[in-house]
């Protein structure tokens, strides 16, 4: 028998057009997950409040920072080895 840690994993761009339905995903197979977090700005918690609030409400771990910033993208990633990033191209930023 095998003894794993529990997979932690990272979204980058969760609220978006793509990421939305991948996060949902991930939150329909939670029990195989241990840590849950999504790294946004703080534009997106205020303009999707909603949507950040229901994520909350499932165990989502909300790390709100700025991905050209060096240290919020390190303090996200902290205990977080997978990480799909579903951000779209810089200039088509639609999160």
């Amino acid at each position: 028998m095998s003894l794993s840690m529990p997979l932690n994993i990272l979204v980058i761009g969760a609220t978006g057009v793509i990421g939305a339905p991948i996060t949902k995903a991930i939150l329909n197979a939670k029990s195989s997950f241990g840590r849950i977090a999504i790294l946004t700005s703080s534009a997106t918690v205020t303009n999707k409040a909603s949507q950040i609030n229901s994520l909350k409400s499932q165990g989502v771990e909300i790390i709100t920072g700025d991905l050209s910033n060096e240290q919020d993208v390190k303090r996200a990633y902290n205990g977080a080895p997978h990480t799909p990033s579903l951000r779209t191209p810089l200039g088509h930023h639609h999160d």
